[in-house]
């Protein structure tokens, strides 16, 4: 009875088709709750700006719900994933779970059932002094496991070498509980 939608390009100046993509909106998630067989939103969530460090809260490109509906999480961009919390029917603010270290980005990702796991897959790559990747040198399954109000990392399968494939990892699913992982 919970719905999230992702809304990645929200607050951008325009999109026009066959133009390159205006990201300068930050995103947004819209929350919908079914009542007596009727949605209505329940919550706007905006991204946020950069911040004194230059960091900023990009959401929507990706969205994730526990069983239960109190525990969302999202993935801004490729670069960040970040989980909120709803009690009493509101949303906390957003906590970052995985910032992207240099030369590493991360794709796809899982919310178990519980809301207590995370599992992402990240890919480091090697780039030229233009910038451009010239090949990509480790990809690696990692999860993200809340116990004790702390989100720990474990690394679950690293796969490394010259010339690895982009997205040899390219879609995950985790169990009710995170215990078992496909």
């Amino acid at each position: 009875n919970l719905l999230a939608v992702g809304a990645p390009q929200e607050g951008t100046k325009g999109v026009r088709f066959g133009a390159a993509p205006d990201v300068s909106g930050t995103g947004a998630i819209h929350t919908y709750v079914r009542s007596n067989g009727a949605w209505a939103e329940e919550a706007h969530l905006k991204g946020s700006g950069p911040d004194a460090n230059g960091k900023s809260f990009l959401i929507g490109r990706q969205v994730a719900l526990s069983n239960d509906g109190t525990t969302l999480a999202t993935g801004g961009n490729g670069d960040n994933f970040y989980v909120l919390t709803q009690v009493a029917g509101t949303w906390g603010q957003p906590i970052a779970v995985w910032q992207r270290p240099p030369n590493t980005s991360a794709f796809d990702f899982a919310l178990s059932g519980d809301g207590k796991t995370l599992a992402y897959a990240a890919i480091t790559t090697s780039k030229a002094s233009n910038g451009v990747v010239e090949e990509i040198q480790l990809q690696t399954l990692q999860t993200l496991t809340h116990s004790d109000g702390a989100w720990m990392e474990e690394t679950l399968l690293t796969v490394s070498g010259p010339n690895l494939h982009l997205h040899l990892i390219n879609s995950l699913s985790l169990s009710r509980d995170g215990r078992a992982r496909a």
